[in-house]
């Protein structure tokens, strides 16, 4: 499950390592953004798939 950070974490991390030129630098900002926007959404689908399974849960199992 932590998968998704991880990659989010190594394309952060490799727009930190891209050479510092002009010619680089637009590669360096759209590998921090995707990073970036990678983590926010992977988080959030997490967070719709757990809900979904535990109203699935609660709905089978009841109270």
């Amino acid at each position: 499950m932590s998968a998704g950070v991880l990659v989010a974490f190594a394309l952060v991390a490799v727009s930190w390592l891209l050479p510092r030129t002009r010619r680089h630098h637009h590669d360096r900002i759209a590998t921090g953004v995707a990073g970036c926007l990678l983590a926010f959404f992977y988080g959030k689908a997490v967070m719709a798939v757990s809900f979904a399974i535990g109203i699935a849960l609660w709905l089978k199992y009841g109270d």
